[in-house]
């Protein structure tokens, strides 16, 4: 062998040289991409967090309001409203597990981000994870409406019922604050549910561009 050809072949880089590099640049090398993704995440999952518990509590609180008028008025409670009740309960319970969903939004933003690539989780589990909190959100939704229209609609039927000039004192035929607590705790579990919603139909659109 000649003096060039030992000179090229102790320059060059091993095979086993090559392999222990590999790892290490790799766990620097973080792509864009995913960068971008965890940032995008944790924006929306702070606006989808933050949103939705200030407006649970405030629904949280119209619904205990409600509740106690309901065991207050007792017999003189309107026939019918215990659908609008017990819809905006199961909406509030299911906002719950929304939001905490949505926390998990925090988690997965830094595992993203993270320079570790065993630690990123695959594109596939993220949609899954934002598809659930759009079904779920979507629920509470149609629960939520339930309950406001049905309410609506019986206290609309109630001041129907009422001839002009007339006062009843049947207290189950006129439209009472029961009435309009149930219809405003519905109604603010809507708009937490729609919170969730829009944020998570922005985000599965930022995720699959």
């Amino acid at each position: 062998m000649g003096l060039g050809a030992k000179i090229q072949a102790l320059s060059a880089p091993s095979n086993d040289c090559y392999l222990l590099m590999e790892p290490a640049n790799l766990s620097r090398v973080a792509p864009d991409r995913a960068k971008q993704v965890g940032n995008i995440i944790l924006q929306v999952g702070r606006v989808s967090f933050w949103s939705q518990l200030v407006l649970g509590i405030v629904a949280t609180v119209v619904f205990g309001l409600a509740s106690l008028n309901y065991l207050v008025i007792g017999s003189n409670r309107t026939p019918g409203g215990e659908v609008a009740v017990v819809c905006a309960f199961v909406s509030l319970g299911i906002l719950v597990g929304s939001i905490c969903i949505s926390y998990r939004y925090f988690a997965l933003s830094r595992k993203l981000k993270s320079p570790d690539l065993t630690e990123r989780p695959k594109k596939s589990g993220t949609i899954k994870l934002v598809q659930l909190l759009l079904v779920i959100n979507l629920i509470g939704l149609l629960l939520g409406l339930v309950g406001a229209q049905s309410m609506v609609g019986i206290a609309l039927f109630k001041t129907l019922s009422q001839g002009p000039n007339t006062f009843n004192t049947d207290p189950t035929k006129i439209v009472n604050s029961l009435d309009l607590l149930t219809v405003l705790s519905n109604l603010q579990a809507i708009t937490a549910h729609t919170a969730g919603l829009i944020t998570s139909l922005w985000l599965l659109n930022r995720i699959n561009k």
